[in-house]
C-alpha cells in the first residue's frame, strides 16, 4: 500500500470517528524452547495441574485453523453484505471482515508445550484466533517469533505474539488487532490495513447477534414462541456468550456463525423433539454459577425472528428454552459447537455427553 492509500485509510478513520491504524513494533524476540523440557518433565511426574481462566487467545486444542461453511448473508444480518470473497467475524461489539479462506485457531495456547517440547502446531494459514476457555497452568515459556501465523484477534497481543510486528485499530469497546508474521512483506501489511479497515460497531451482527447477552440470569427467559410450530426455518444465528458477571457492562459476546436454512431446519426440528423439563444438578453449585453465560439461537421462520436459549454451563436449568417450554439437553446440541468460534463450555457429565462434538 503506497503512502497516498494509507493516507485515504487514515482520513476516513478520522470521518467515522474511528482511531487510525496503529503500528505496534516488536517488544522483544523470544526463544520459546529454553524451559520446554523442564515443563515436560513435571508432566510426566504426574505434578498437579491447575486450571484458569483467560479471556482470548486459546481453548480446546485445534491443531490447524478450522473455516465454516460458506454461508450467505442471511436476513439475521445486521451488517453490510461483505466484500466478495470476504466474511465477517466479530465478538464483543466488534465486527470486521477477514477473506472467507480464513478459519479460526487456538494453537498459541498458555498450555501449548504439554503436547511436547517441538513447539505448537501452527495453522497453515492466516487465521482468526478463537478465545479461551480453560488451560493447563503449566508455566510453558513464551514460543519464538517463528511460530507466529498472520491473524486477527480482538485482544492486545500477548507475549507470545507480540515477538513480531502488530497493526491494531480502536474501535468499539476492544478494538481489533493484526499480527503479522516475523518475515511479513509489503503484501501482508496491505492486507492487514485492508481487515482494519472494515472494523466496525454493531447492534446485531451477521449471524444477528447482539453485543450483550439477552439474559443476566439463570432464570431469564426469551419471549415465548412454541418451537414446535416452526414453519420454513430460512436461517439460523448461532450467538455464544461467555459469563461476565465480573464486569457486567461489558458486551459479552464471544463468536457466532450462520447456519444454512438445511443445518437450522434439522437443529429446530431436534429441539422440538427433546423431551420437557430441565437437566443439571443444582445441588453441585451456587444457583449464580454461570448464569450470564450460553447459546442463544436466532430462528428465522416465515412468522419471524424468535430467539432460543441454550444454557450448558453451571447447574441449574440446562438445556433449551423457547420461552414457553424449557426442553432437556439431548445430541441435539452437538451441531451447535460443532464448528468454531462457538465453544463448548459445560462442566456437567450431562452436558459433556450431549454437546460436546
Amino acid at each position: 500500500m503506497n503512502d497516498r492509500a494509507e493516507q485515504a485509510f487514515r482520513d476516513a478513520f478520522a470521518e467515522h470517528g474511528a482511531e487510525p491504524i496503529q503500528t505496534v513494533r516488536p517488544r522483544r524476540r523470544f526463544d520459546g524452547r529454553w524451559a520446554v523440557a523442564a515443563v515436560v518433565a513435571l508432566v510426566a511426574l504426574a505434578v498437579p495441574i491447575t486450571l484458569y481462566q483467560q479471556s482470548r487467545g486459546a481453548g480446546r486444542a485445534e491443531p490447524a485453523a478450522t473455516s465454516q461453511p460458506a454461508l450467505a448473508v442471511t436476513e439475521l444480518s445486521g451488517l453490510a453484505t461483505p466484500k466478495e470473497g470476504w466474511k465477517w467475524v466479530s465478538h464483543g461489539d466488534v465486527a470486521v471482515q477477514v477473506p472467507r479462506e480464513w478459519g479460526f485457531s487456538d494453537y498459541l495456547r498458555p498450555d501449548w508445550c504439554v503436547g511436547g517440547p517441538e513447539g505448537p502446531t501452527m495453522p497453515e494459514g492466516p487465521y482468526v484466533a478463537t478465545s479461551t476457555l480453560a488451560a493447563f497452568s503449566v508455566g510453558c515459556p513464551d514460543v519464538g517469533p517463528e511460530f507466529v501465523r498472520m491473524h486477527v484477534d480482538f485482544a492486545a497481543p500477548t507475549d507470545d505474539t507480540a515477538s513480531t510486528e502488530t497493526l491494531m485499530r480502536g474501535v468499539g469497546s476492544s478494538g481489533v488487532w493484526v499480527v503479522l508474521e516475523v518475515d511479513a512483506t509489503a503484501d501482508d501489511r496491505a492486507l492487514a490495513q485492508e481487515v482494519l479497515a472494515t472494523a466496525v460497531t454493531f447492534e446485531r451482527d451477521a449471524s444477528g447477534c447482539a453485543p450483550h447477552a439477552p439474559f443476566t440470569s439463570i432464570e431469564d427467559r426469551p419471549d415465548p414462541w412454541d418451537i414446535r410450530t416452526a414453519e420454513g426455518v430460512s436461517a439460523v444465528g448461532v450467538c455464544g456468550y461467555t459469563d461476565n458477571s465480573y464486569a457486567p457492562e461489558t458486551p459479552n459476546l464471544d463468536g457466532s456463525r450462520p447456519m444454512n436454512s438445511a443445518e437450522g431446519a434439522a437443529l429446530v426440528a431436534a429441539i422440538a423433539k427433546a423431551p420437557e423439563g430441565v437437566s443439571g444438578t443444582p445441588e453441585d453449585c451456587a444457583a449464580e454459577y454461570g448464569e450470564r453465560a450460553g447459546v442463544v439461537l436466532r430462528v428465522a421462520d416465515e412468522s419471524g425472528v424468535h430467539d432460543v436459549y441454550l444454557r450448558i454451563a453451571g447447574c441449574h436449568n440446562l438445556g433449551w428454552d423457547d420461552g414457553v417450554t424449557r426442553r432437556k439437553l439431548t445430541e441435539a446440541c452437538r451441531p451447535v459447537f460443532a464448528h468454531p468460534p462457538i465453544r463448548f463450555d459445560g462442566e456437567s457429565l450431562e452436558a459433556y455427553e450431549n454437546c460436546r462434538p
